[in-house]
């Protein structure tokens, strides 16, 4: 199954209030208060601002991609994952960014490991926020009944067909008997008994 893409019709303006402070060195933005909150979610979450800048960087996240924060804070998404660059979320991420509305999508992790995530990508402040859930388990679900729906749809296929094989054989069961006999009536090897017999047949 492909990518599944939902964009939102709602859009987003203005900026939060509450932006991310900065540091007094100049390094990576610090996680503001209202995001402290998502800290112990059970889905994976993170915030990029406007240059895809990642400032935000939860637990979850950690363990759904395997890096720390400290890798990631203040470093591009794309240079964090750079197999994100022309994926499916891509073109959805980017749109968000620039039209400020909401976007869903569901896809094969960028992390190319075989799971499947669904991504929801809104806007926070100048940036977004991402939201990753791993999705894994449902779709294998789906696969398996779309795999046990094909195979009914082929049962009921040969049941069809064996149904108007028995049908046709009941409207005529003495048909392939008629046809032999018929074949035998031909044959130049038959002597007169015989043929007094496919007679009275």
């Amino acid at each position: 199954a492909g990518a599944v893409v939902t964009i939102a019709t709602r859009v987003h303006t203005g900026a939060m209030a509450d932006t991310p402070p900065l540091p007094a060195d100049g390094g990576p933005p610090l996680p503001f208060p209202p995001l402290l909150a998502l800290e112990g979610i059970r889905d994976a979450f993170y915030v990029c601002d406007p240059q895809w800048r990642i400032v935000f960087f939860n637990a979850c996240a950690e363990r759904h991609f395997g890096r720390r924060r400290e890798e990631v804070l203040g470093r591009s998404v794309y240079q964090v994952f750079p197999a994100a660059a022309g994926s499916a979320f891509d073109g959805p991420f980017r749109r968000a960014m620039v039209e400020r509305c909401t976007a869903r999508v569901e896809a094969p992790s960028v992390r190319q490991d075989g799971r499947w995530v669904e991504v929801e990508v809104t806007p926070c402040g100048d940036g977004l926020s991402v939201q990753v859930r791993d999705i894994s388990e449902r779709k294998a679900i789906e696969t398996r009944l779309r795999e046990r729906e094909a195979s009914l749809a082929e049962a009921d296929r040969r049941k069809d067909e064996f149904i108007a094989v028995l049908s046709h054989e009941l409207r005529n069961p003495l048909a392939p008997l008629t046809n032999v006999l018929r074949l035998l009536e031909r044959s130049p090897t038959l002597g007169a008994p015989e043929r007094e017999l496919l007679e009275i047949a």
